[in-house]
């Protein structure tokens, strides 16, 4: 997750391109323990997260996002 959020920036900040014109987000797996998470909020981009908890969140520019926060955001500790 961190080298793909590296290659955004680079294609973003550098070269005015997106990443999901390389990388199809909707294909990304999801670890079975946050698939629920990332279906119920799913109008908030969350495009995949690790077995650690660490999202790919973000409609332009993505970040990594721990699942804890997204959770306290959302009120569903």
């Amino acid at each position: 997750m961190n080298l793909l959020k590296e290659v955004n920036e680079i294609l973003y900040d550098t070269l005015d391109l997106k990443l999901d014109k390389y990388v199809n987000l909707r294909a990304l797996p999801v670890r079975e323990f946050h698939k629920e998470t990332v279906d119920k909020y799913s109008a908030y981009p969350i495009w995949t997260c690790d077995f650690e908890g660490s999202c790919l969140v973000g409609a332009e520019k993505f970040e990594i996002e721990p699942i804890d926060s997204i959770l306290h955001r959302f009120g569903d500790e």
